[in-house]
């Protein structure tokens, strides 16, 4: 029994080692299927954007690889395939339908392209047909040689429009039915107003052509009804141009005929009868001569004229200087007036009577120099004057001199400096330097001001 039991444990190792081997290369076969999968899915992924990009329509799949531990997402993961194959089986179904949905819209383009060469007579040699419009390797060429077409083909119809605007324009057309906007516009169908047709699209400097704004994606708002192009119409507007133009000639000759016959007062050199002849370029020219001549005599007026405008400016410029000198002397007598208002004003003030002056009956003794003035000096203002900004004081000639600058208190806060500029017995007139003069009222208190400068004269 003992031998057998070792037996039998040999057995179960050599087992248990062949099965941790399957199952290594199980779990190394299923990762690499797993990334296989997960590559699949990518591609198909990238694929679906490259088909919807562009075309109007969205991506119908979708997938994220898994990554530091985490779960692979997107309706292409395992999860989605597991909890509903069917539905997993219809998002492939659906990139596949999407790249046949292209395929055969390239087909259609193809075919349309080759008709629109065929239509603009395209030379068969340049290959611009529908199979090489869908061979890869064919329809950068194919594609380019059509562009280039359309541009030689536009080109040609510029130059006739060019021509026959130029013809319209040199006749004279009243309405050009050769302008740009209106050659290459084409009639409605739906009565609705019609658009320019577009011309082939401008290249850049690189030979790439320049795109045009992008319709919404997924938009369809289905094509414009047109009919053909209205030439016809432009064509009828030159012949009427033609006879427009002959009317205008006769018109004119008339008009030249009314001429020579309003202005009788000059000799013409030709008749009304020679512009209707053979030699009307001459008559014209003659005609041109007579013209000059009555310049000439125009021109002659407008030099007496113009010597007597000179006259006449002479005249205004002279009763232009008396009238600045009156303005100049009224002005004058305004200032002259304005000072002798205010010494009124000042002499007025000054000349209060002596009941008001505080100690009336004290001699009053004159101080000359600043020094004099006493630091604690303090008055009131007996009267304001706003229109003459200045203020009358109740210090006289015995307390301040001419020059000295007060504070000026009122209600316990600094409103105002004055300076001194007029001084009798007992009262005086500062003028208001900083503040307003609108702020102070009588009864203020003035005192020394520091801004005094002793010795100096401001």
């Amino acid at each position: 029994m003992g031998k057998l039991g070792k037996i039998f444990g040999i057995l179960v190792l050599l087992l248990a080692i062949v099965v941790a081997v399957f199952s290594f290369l199980l779990s190394k076969h299923r990762d690499m299927f797993k990334n296989r999968a997960a590559d699949l899915a990518e591609g198909i992924v990238k694929t679906g954007q490259s088909l919807a990009s562009g075309a109007g329509q969205s991506n119908p799949v979708s997938f994220t690889p898994a990554s530091g531990g985490g779960k692979e997402s997107g309706n292409l993961g395992w999860g989605d395939y597991k909890a509903n194959p069917a539905d997993y089986k219809n998002k492939i179904d659906a990139v596949a339908k999407l790249a046949q949905s292209v395929s055969d819209q390239r087909a259609v383009l193809s075919e349309s392209l080759a008709n629109i060469a065929a239509a603009l007579k395209a030379p068969e040699d340049l290959g611009i047909t529908a199979d090489n419009m869908k061979n890869l390797g064919k329809y950068n060429a194919a594609a380019k040689a059509l562009a280039d077409h359309v541009n030689e083909v536009q080109k040609r119809d510029e130059d006739v429009r060019e021509s026959l605007a130029n013809l319209s324009d040199v006749l004279k057309a009243t309405a050009n039915g050769f302008a740009d906007s209106e050659f290459y516009t084409r009639k409605s169908a739906d009565g609705t107003a019609p658009k320019p047709a577009k011309k082939p699209a401008k290249k850049s400097e690189d030979g790439e052509e320049e795109e045009e704004e992008e319709q919404a994606e997924g938009e369809d708002k289905g094509a414009a009804q047109y009919g053909g192009y209205d030439v016809q119409t432009a064509l009828d507007t030159l012949n009427q141009a033609a006879k427009v133009t002959v009317a205008r000639t006769d018109a004119y000759k008339k008009g030249y005929e009314d001429l020579i016959s309003a202005i009788k007062e000059h000799k013409w050199s030709i008749s009304a009868s020679d512009l209707a002849g053979k030699d009307y370029k001459n008559a014209l020219g003659t005609m041109v001569d007579d013209a000059k001549k009555i310049n000439d005599k125009i021109l002659g007026l407008k030099e007496n004229v113009r010597k007597l405008e000179d006259e006449l400016d002479k005249v205004n410029a002279k009763l232009k200087d008396r009238e600045d000198q009156i303005a100049q002397l009224k002005e004058d007598l305004k200032k002259m007036t304005a000072e002798r208002d205010q010494l009124k004003k000042q002499a007025e003030l000054l000349s209060m009577p002596k009941s008001e002056y505080k100690d009336a009956n004290a001699p009053v003794e004159a101080i000359e120099k600043m020094e004099e003035v006493k630091i604690e000096i303090s008055g009131k203002v007996l009267d304001v004057n706003e229109e003459w900004n200045f203020i009358t004081l109740d210090l006289g000639k015995d307390q301040v001199v001419p020059g000295l600058k007060l504070a000026v208190n009122q209600n316990g806060s600094y409103i105002a400096t004055v300076k001194i500029t007029k001084i009798e017995d007992r009262v005086c007139c500062a003028e208001v330097m900083t503040g307003r003069v609108s702020d102070i009222k009588p009864g203020a208190v003035v005192f020394y001001s520091g801004t005094n400068k002793v010795g100096k004269e401001e």
